[in-house]
């Protein structure tokens, strides 16, 4: 039932969860301008629905379903009532008319009210129709024909909404779908049947059910049983009495389909799945020969790619033998630099040659160019061709005479420095001093820096760092800072043993006593905390020899 009446445009809610339109403020103020010059036009009238019947919550007696921007336009314009359509229906039919009336507004007769549907919008109001039992119960062409779309487009929109569905009521509640919709929908969904345009109920062809990713491997498993893929041969997985590698197989499947490797099989349907397994099962001859093909070609690709990088591991060798600033040492500083500057000389020198094209190239031919100059750098190098040599001088030879500077720089200050602990006038053993040393420079505690010439393995960082505080512990000996004055001085044994307050059972020892009292009343909690376990037991010993040898302490 529908009856026209002119209202308030305030006793109207606008519901935008289930409107397929966005606002346009640009259009509310044209209609806005139009309406404070010539009121509100009777022809115009809006739609909308009471709210009483529909399940939306509201204190307005009515809901919009069209003319969304003129009810904004009236009251930007002051109007204090606007025409409209009343109608008394359900929420289904408020949802469907304000999808179609937009749908069916004739833009050209009505120049200053109508604004034409984007494609964005179109594409909303077609998954509120669709989320209508109504609309989804009808066919596919059917629905084309009265949307003016393509059947093929139509499907796409129908199976977005019949994927909302399937999330399940969270993913359509925000599309303003009732639980009670909801249900209705899953039941035109698991129907096989439809409305054609003439009303018939006609049957749906059913598609099968797409298999599962579990399903997906477990038939990818029986693929590869019923070739025996999985028989080995020489540690290699083989196509059983055809010869080819279970890869290559992958990658024909990859070509035929076009797809990535990592695809297979989640990417591949039950159709292809099954003709997979045909092609195999069958031993189909086009598909075996196809294969095969593919076979040769990998292993001629593979064993040009090997070739490639054994003359790219012959050019290395050969630069470390004769160009590299340290040989040997791979991983230094200076080689690393040096193997970078030689590899723009030869960019420059081949024309834009790179070390990593064997890496890029995809065919023997390819791979074959690749080679071919990494020969001819080889051969160079053996020759002591003009540009090897003018590079030789240029990076090679002069980071080798750097490095032999920054050596003798390294000796000097090392020199230099135990020079100096050699004049300091407290007697100091080395390793409290290498201690002391490792805590004052940040080195890890408990290392001992021997300071031993320097190998090709130590970088140049490494030599720089160790110059500078080898400079600063001379500065700090001749200084006599606080943490050369914090080192204990060597204590001889026989003055640790004179410690008697603090060594009770070394004294004991020299007072006399049985040997088996001796042993039973040592304690080595009793003994100075800072003497350790080791040289307790060197103690007793040497007390021993002089207890059972008759002889007393003294001070030589």
């Amino acid at each position: 039932m529908m009856k026209t009446m002119w209202i308030e445009p305030d006793a109207i809610e606008d519901v935008w969860v289930v409107n397929n339109r966005k606002e346009n403020p640009g259009h509310i103020e044209s209609l806005a301008e139009s309406m404070r010059q010539n009121g509100y036009l009777r022809k115009y009238p809006v739609i909308v629905f009471k709210a009483a019947n529909i399940p939306v919550e509201t204190d307005k007696p009515y809901l919009m379903a069209c003319g969304h921007h003129r009810r904004k336009a009236a009251i930007a314009a002051g109007i204090e009532n606007i025409f409209a359509e009343v109608h008394d229906g359900t929420e289904e039919e408020w949802i469907e008319m304000m999808s179609l009336d937009n749908f069916q507004f004739d833009v050209a007769s009505n120049p200053g009210i109508g604004l034409a549907f984007t494609e964005q919008e179109r594409r909303s109001a077609c998954t509120q129709l669709l989320l209508l039992p109504k609309y989804l119960r009808k066919t596919s062409v059917s629905l084309a024909n009265s949307w003016k779309v393509s059947e093929g487009t139509v499907r796409r929109w129908r199976k977005e909404a019949e994927s909302l569905i399937d999330e399940g009521m969270s993913a359509v509640q925000a599309l303003g779908v009732s639980p009670e919709r909801f249900e209705r929908l899953k039941e035109v969904m698991s129907s096989a049947h439809r409305e054609n345009e003439a009303g018939e109920t006609v049957a749906v062809r059913q598609k099968p059910k797409e298999l599962t990713n579990e399903e997906r491997f477990e038939l990818w498993q029986e693929i590869k049983t019923a070739a025996l893929f999985d028989q080995r041969s020489d540690g290699i997985r083989y196509l059983d009495r055809n010869g080819f590698q279970f890869e290559t197989f992958r990658a024909y499947v990859c070509q035929r389909y076009n797809i990535q490797d990592s695809d297979i099989p989640h990417q591949l349907t039950r159709g292809k799945l099954q003709n997979i397994y045909n092609w195999i099962a069958g031993e189909d001859p086009e598909v075996i020969a196809r294969c095969k093909e593919l076979q040769h070609e990998r292993d001629a690709l593979s064993q040009a790619r090997k070739n490639c990088s054994d003359y790219h591991d012959k050019v290395i060798r050969a630069f470390d033998e004769n160009l590299s600033p340290t040989p040997g040492n791979t991983f230094s500083s200076a080689h690393i630099a040096s193997l970078k500057a030689f590899k723009k000389v030869v960019k420059q020198r081949f024309d834009g040659f790179d070390f990593d094209a064997r890496h890029d190239a995809t065919t023997c031919d390819q791979l074959m160019v690749v080679q071919q100059t990494f020969f001819d750098i080889c051969a160079d190098i053996e020759m002591k061709e003009e540009w090897v040599l003018t590079f030789k001088t240029k990076f090679s030879d002069k980071a080798r005479q750097d490095r032999k500077a920054l050596e003798q720089a390294w000796s000097d200050a090392r020199k230099e420095m135990f020079t100096a602990l050699s004049e300091y006038p407290r007697d100091v053993s080395k390793v409290a001093f290498y201690n002391g040393f490792d805590k004052r420079f940040g080195h890890p505690s408990g290392r001992t820096r021997e300071f031993t010439e320097p190998t090709p393995a130590i970088t140049d960082e490494t030599l720089t760092a160790d110059i500078r505080h080898f400079k600063d512990a001379t500065r700090d000996i001749r200084s006599d800072t606080d943490w050369m004055q914090a080192m204990p001085e060597p204590l001889r044994i026989i003055d640790a043993l004179r410690l008697t307050e603090r060594i009770t059972e070394l004294h004991i020892k020299v007072e006399g006593g049985g040997r088996e009292i001796r042993i039973a009343e040592f304690d080595a909690e009793t003994a100075a905390e800072w003497i350790s376990a080791e040289l307790q037991e060197q103690l007793i010993k040497i007390a021993d020899r002089f207890i059972y040898s008759d002889n007393r302490f003294t001070d030589s």
